[in-house]
């Protein structure tokens, strides 16, 4: 018996190639979520982790990096946060900034729900950033607010839920491409107290950079004795965080 042409026909591989979860704009408007099938995340998860054992084995240790590195490209967000606090940072610069904006790490802090890594034994455990709002109020002060709960707790690697939490939170305050501004861990966010560094006003008025990514400039305490030297020569950035209530 002669399969028909439709027998015959094998339906398309999809194999290789990336889903994407956006719909082309000749197909549907600019930006339209497509629901598009998707293996759970521990699926995925555990998919990746066998192909790091089979890299590892037969190239050794070298694939190490590429083959066994855990990126959070699925990290849901909470569709419903409630914890907002509100960053109010003050500053006394020398002069005016080319941009200013917040920024957020986000780290898991229950690291039994990440697998171990196969051949050192140590965990990978994920971290993601995030960057907000920060308004102008006055010649000196900004503010803008974020989410404690903004990500979604899940069960990512099939190992449990996974629970986000903030690691950083820092206002950016940006001149010739470098960064001005003193990060704060999430004890420093939770004491509703303000927290002031001081920052080189040589370092403001470097432009030896040519405006290029120049990183994040030296924070220093109230302590440092340089600080205490000669202070003329520092500026202060001082940050607070509060908790919102409804």
């Amino acid at each position: 018996m002669v399969a028909s042409p439709m027998e015959k026909r094998a339906p398309p591989s999809t194999r290789g190639n990336k889903r994407q979860p956006y719909a082309p704009c000749e197909d549907a408007p600019c930006g339209t979520l497509v629901p598009v099938p998707r293996r759970p995340a521990a699926r995925r998860r555990a998919a990746a982790m066998r192909r790091c054992v089979a890299a590892v084995l037969v190239a050794g240790l070298a694939a190490l990096p590429a083959a066994c590195s855990s990126p959070m490209d699925d990290i849901k967000l909470n569709p419903h946060p409630t914890q907002r606090y509100e960053l109010i940072a003050t500053v006394d610069a020398p002069g005016a900034f080319d941009s200013v904006e917040g920024f957020l790490s986000y780290d898991v802090t229950n690291v039994e729900c990440v697998p171990k890594n196969p051949v050192e034994g140590a965990r990978n455990v994920p971290t993601t950033s995030r960057s907000f709002v920060l308004t102008r109020v006055d010649e000196r002060t900004w503010k803008g607010s974020f989410y404690r709960d903004l990500l979604e707790d899940e069960d990512y690697f099939g190992l449990g839920v996974c629970h986000w939490d903030i690691g950083t939170v820092s206002p950016g305050f940006v001149v010739h491409g470098q960064t001005f501004g003193p990060g704060l861990m999430l004890p420093m966010v939770l004491s509703d107290q303000p927290f002031r560094r001081y920052f080189s006003k040589a370092d403001y008025f470097n432009r030896s950079n040519n405006d290029m990514n120049a990183g994040v400039a030296l924070e220093r305490p109230s302590h440092d004795e340089e600080v205490r030297k000669h202070p003329d020569r520092f500026f202060h950035i001082e940050v607070q965080a509060r908790k919102v209530v409804p």
